[in-house]
């Protein structure tokens, strides 16, 4: 049977560039979204450098196969590689190809993106395409009447970037930051789903970051974790994180605490 194919991109990009091909590879290499089939590496060469892709659908008429369908060759989450794919990283696109899937495909791929390509050593513009595909997600998913609150998303990148800090004394690839402010409007609701995310950070984590004890000490010159204790100190968070964090802060020694002094931070060194 021969397969049929068309374009999602707009006509008259060129596609076949160098940027592409770095794009192509990463998207190979950064491959979480769900199992690869024996024709995923084609398809995703055609939607990279045709911008063509044999349906939207997650399952494909096929004679040949067994009930007369298959999996897409993109794999069900072929969502995200078709906005990751795109020529321009752009929201408004992204919302119309993820309005096409449902709620829990539209969850494991932000769950995915958030445990498999969160902190890790991907490129500046792979990590702003996967941090959009995510917003992009959170929108849709809000106008469905629910959130991405649901699904471990934002915990997972609350404590990878609080780990990575901590113990690599960088956080340098946390989408984190990113999503500072969305993670702090929904805190409350992070916190009543059934998850050791948070109980892990604020007994393992915290204590060392907080208590002048980090793995690695260059975490006290980590940008980001500098402007996260701005807010903390300043008291810029919703009552549900500052709880949280006044939790493991006040539960310190004071004269080991940590401290804020414009962008320095001073701590006590056993």
């Amino acid at each position: 049977m021969t397969k049929e194919f068309f374009r999602v991109y707009p006509e008259g990009i060129e596609l076949k560039t160098a940027e592409r091909k770095t794009l192509y590879k990463e998207l190979l290499e950064e491959d979480h979204f769900g199992e690869r089939g024996k024709g995923f590496v084609r398809a995703l060469k055609r939607l990279v450098f045709e911008g063509e892709v044999e349906s939207y659908e997650e399952c494909v008429e096929d004679p040949d196969a067994l009930l007369g369908r298959r999996e897409n060759d993109l794999g069900y989450m072929l969502g995200a590689y078709i906005c990751l794919a795109a020529p321009l990283p752009d929201i408004a696109f992204y919302k119309e190809v993820l309005s096409r899937y449902s709620r829990d495909i539209c969850l494991n791929m932000a769950s995915s993106a958030a445990i498999y390509i969160d902190g890790s050593g991907v490129s500046a513009d792979y990590l702003n395409r996967v941090g959009l595909l995510i917003e992009a997600i959170s929108e849709v998913l809000t106008e469905l009447g629910c959130g991405l609150e649901k699904g471990g998303s934002y915990s997972r990148m609350f404590v990878r970037f609080f780990s990575r800090v901590c113990h690599e004394g960088t956080s340098n690839n946390c989408l984190f930051p990113r999503f500072l402010r969305v993670v702090d409007s929904v805190f409350v609701d992070l916190l009543e789903e059934p998850t050791r995310n948070f109980d892990f950070c604020a007994s393992e984590i915290l204590p060392m970051l907080f208590g002048g004890s980090p793995a690695n000490v260059a975490a006290y010159t980590d940008e980001q974790f500098i402007v996260f204790l701005k807010g903390y100190f300043s008291r810029e968070y919703t009552p549900a994180l500052l709880e949280y964090l006044d939790a493991v802060y006040y539960s310190i020694p004071e004269e080991k605490r940590i401290r804020l002094d414009g962008d320095k931070i001073s701590y006590f060194a056993d």
